[in-house]
């Protein structure tokens, strides 16, 4: 039961509240609240399914876009923001997707410049595969986050 109720929860903040949440984003950013956005992914299909119902015209949907998902906090003030897209490391992996990774890319720069933020992080394996697999550079504003460390948000 918690699980439909954590979907639907993310499917009427994720689809109905997107457009009021980007607002509001820019807004905020607008003071320079933020100073990193970092991407976060799932790392199997259960823990996709703990968000996101498993219906396929929703996965496509959501594929690729990075959706707001939490903020980072340095106690009670918001330093960054942290996103999540429905794909795992596995499937963004694949030279097939390589155009799913370069969306991803060029909607996590479009934050960037949306909320003000300077850098952009990327979780675990994500900053190898984008780098190794479909070759874009971890340069500023990208950095990432390897072996389980997350650097400092300066």
């Amino acid at each position: 039961m918690k699980r439909y109720l954590r979907q639907f929860t993310f499917l009427i903040y994720a689809l109905v509240l997107r457009w009021p949440i980007w607002l509001l984003l820019w807004f905020a950013g607008r003071f320079g609240i933020f100073k990193t956005v970092f991407l976060i992914y799932p790392t199997d299909s259960s823990e996709c399914l703990d968000f996101c119902p498993d219906i396929a015209w929703l996965r496509r949907f959501f594929s690729g876009r990075p959706t707001p998902a939490g903020l980072i906090m340095n106690g009670w003030l918001p330093v960054g923001l942290y996103l999540v897209v429905p794909n795992p490391a596995l499937e963004l992996m694949r030279k097939k997707n390589r155009s799913i990774v370069h969306d991803i890319v060029r909607r996590m720069l479009w934050i960037k410049k949306l909320t003000g933020a300077r850098t952009i992080g990327l979780a675990g394996q994500l900053g190898p595969i984008f780098e190794k697999r479909h070759g874009i550079p971890m340069e500023p504003p990208f950095y990432a986050s390897t072996y389980g460390n997350i650097f400092s948000i300066h």
